[in-house]
């Protein structure tokens, strides 16, 4: 993606254009990935829990909010690594192989 990203400052796009793009991208599969999962987690979760004499209700907060948890994480770090890419001069980024 260095490239792509150097080829895209040639062209003239902002720093900001970039960094959204980047992080719709990663946001998009964090969720996707957060949808398809949190089904077979709490089946799982609630399977495991059925062993004990004294149980407790999985409350239904915890999936979103470990979800944001998670894209927010994401996020973070995507932006820190994709911003230290865009600072990057785009002839160097261009030029390697």
């Amino acid at each position: 993606r260095t490239k792509e990203i150097g080829v895209r400052k040639v062209f003239g796009a902002a720093v900001t254009d970039i960094l959204l793009m980047i992080s719709k991208d990663f946001a998009l599969l964090v969720l996707l990935a957060f949808i398809l999962t949190s089904p077979i987690s709490w089946w799982l979760l609630y399977l495991y829990l059925q062993r004990y004499p004294v149980r407790i209700e999985i409350e239904y907060w915890v999936f979103p909010v470990t979800g944001i948890i998670v894209l927010a994480f994401s996020l973070i770090i995507v932006m820190f690594h994709a911003y230290k890419i865009v600072r990057l001069n785009p002839a160097t980024s261009l030029r390697e192989e």
